[in-house]
C-alpha cells in the first residue's frame, strides 16, 4: 500500500506512524498548510515515518505528488488522505483554487493508460 499525505498539526504523529508502519511508501504534500511551510510539515511527518523504518518522499505540490505516486506505483494500493472533494487549498491566510484529488488522480491514471499503451506499441 501507498500512502500520499500531509496532515493536520493534531494527527501528523499518529499518521506517520501508522504510514510508516503499514505502507511500502509514503508520499508527503501540502494539505491546507495555512502559515506553515508545506515542507516543514512534510519533514515533520517524515520523521515519525522513518521511526519506522518507512519509506517517503515529500513532494510539496499535491497534484505532482499525487501522479507521482501513480504512475511509480502501478500495482499498489494508493490510500490518498486529506483533501478528497475539495477545491481549494489554504496557503496563508489564503484560500487558493486546486483541482480535487480525484481529478488530480484521474489526469494521473491517463497518463499512465497512454505510456501503457505506448509501450505496448513498441
Amino acid at each position: 500500500m501507498v500512502v500520499l499525505d500531509g496532515k493536520a498539526q493534531l494527527r501528523r504523529r499518529d499518521l506517520g506512524i501508522l504510514s510508516g508502519k503499514n505502507s511500502s511508501i509514503t508520499y508527503l504534500t501540502a494539505e491546507d498548510p495555512g502559515p506553515e511551510e508545506t515542507l516543514a510539515i512534510c519533514k515533520e511527518i517524515a520523521t515519525y515515518v522513518a521511526k519506522q523504518t518507512g519509506s517517503y518522499k515529500i513532494i510539496e505540490d499535491r497534484g505532482e505528488a499525487i501522479k507521482t505516486a501513480i504512475l511509480e506505483n502501478p500495482d499498489s494500493v494508493i490510500l490518498i488522505t486529506g483533501k478528497g472533494n475539495e477545491t481549494r487549498q489554504k496557503y496563508g491566510k489564503e484560500y487558493l483554487p486546486c483541482l480535487t484529488d480525484t481529478q488530480y488522480a484521474l489526469e494521473a491514471l491517463a497518463e499512465y493508460e497512454i505510456k501503457a499503451n505506448t509501450a505496448q506499441k513498441d
